[in-house]
């Protein structure tokens, strides 16, 4: 789907969102720490920003049946001295409803995956997304 079709109706969506992110395996959430995640979402479509070390390269939302996923590929690990091999992200913005327009927070998952389709390995992560104006 086209990215201006996702964002007319759904114009809550453009801002700047930053968070906190935590991986949900303990073990994995001690050695990275907390993650910062920022996403930018332009009135035209474009998307970046970037979670931990890494930058969102390639990104693009989509629908879902929940609301819409973010998709992005990853220029870099996200925590350089913990390399997991995970260059992809998908993070889950789930659709608001009736308040959509005054969304300004979201409690979500992010997932770092090895590809967008099926990985068995996927990294769960949780976080507190705060919308800014750009």
């Amino acid at each position: 789907m086209e990215i201006n079709n996702v964002l007319k109706p759904n114009s809550y969506l453009i801002g700047k969102w930053l968070g906190l992110g935590e991986m949900l395996i303990k073990p994995i959430a001690r050695r990275m720490g907390k993650l910062p995640i920022e996403i930018k979402i332009k009135e035209g479509g474009k998307v970046s920003g970037r979670i931990g070390e890494a930058k969102l390269m390639n990104a693009f939302l989509t629908v879902v049946s929940f609301g819409y996923e973010l998709h992005a590929e990853l220029d870099n690990y996200v925590k350089k001295n913990y390399q997991i091999d995970k260059d992809r992200l998908c993070i889950l913005f789930t659709s608001p409803g009736i308040k959509a327009d005054s969304a300004k927070e979201l409690h979500t998952n992010f997932q770092l995956k090895s590809n967008f389709f099926f990985d068995s390995a996927t990294l769960i992560g949780d976080v507190d997304l705060q919308k800014q104006t750009l």
